[in-house]
């Protein structure tokens, strides 16, 4: 994957942001990931103490019902689309000499896209049916 094309990163994104989920619940340092500590070994550490699926690949949904249960919390909190947003610095200095600053329209593009595959608002908001979907409402 291209990392300087915008098109297809949401579905990515979204991915690690469950991955990391299984990391917040068990309040070990993400770098764990490099020493193989990937999702099915999280998902097994946290079985006893979370009741999640068995199988390590039905773990998805309940990463994602992690993810989202935070989500909404958040926005709870105030927090909306314009908090999703890169620092101020990566909108207009270039990356690299023959990459330009990120556009911030292929930013807001992804940003659609991550939305429309988490089933929320296009403020960023889980919708009423995802949070009955994943069991949270």
């Amino acid at each position: 994957m291209d990392r300087y094309i915008a098109d297809g990163k949401a579905e990515l994104n979204a991915k690690m942001h469950d991955l990391m989920a299984l990391y917040d619940g068990l309040g070990i340092c993400k770098f764990y990931i490099v020493v193989s500590y990937g999702p099915t070994v999280l998902a097994e550490w946290l079985k006893p103490v979370h009741r999640l699926d068995d199988d390590a690949r039905e773990s998805h949904a309940d990463r994602e019902r992690i993810f989202t249960a935070k989500r909404a919390i958040n926005v709870e909190r105030g927090l909306t689309r314009k908090d999703d947003a890169l620092p101020k610095r990566l909108l207009t200095v270039p990356q690299r000499d023959d990459i330009g600053p990120v556009s911030p329209q292929g930013m807001a593009r992804m940003l659609d896209e991550y939305y429309r595959l988490r089933g929320w608002n296009a403020d960023g908001a889980p919708t009423v049916e995802r949070l009955r979907t994943l069991g949270l409402a």
